[in-house]
């Protein structure tokens, strides 16, 4: 991971997600080994990102808040895509009940 600020979460699989300020997203094993590293270009969020959050949605995927958008991983496509009704302007954070 670069030396900017990261933001991560844990998936109910004992996964840890991070993801750097620009993007940059990393997924560890509990024991901390990396299990895959996705570069900022081509992982489907914006170039140049700048990601205020990440955490699970609704769906128990993780999602990804970011000044220009809210996004989502898919695991079918393998990379993050717009949320539905949330594909312009920025998203700070969210909340699911």
């Amino acid at each position: 991971m670069s030396s900017s600020e990261s933001r991560m979460t844990w998936t109910p699989d004992g996964r840890l997600w991070m993801v750097t300020e620009g993007g940059l997203v990393q997924v560890r094993d509990a024991a901390g080994r990396v299990l895959e590293t996705l570069p900022a270009a081509g992982n489907g969020l914006p170039k140049d990102a700048f990601v205020e959050q990440i955490g699970l949605g609704p769906d128990g995927a993780p999602w990804v808040a970011g000044r220009e958008r809210l996004s989502r991983w898919n695991a079918r496509t393998h990379r993050f895509e717009v949320v539905r009704g949330a594909e312009r302007g920025g998203v700070y954070a969210f909340t699911v009940d």
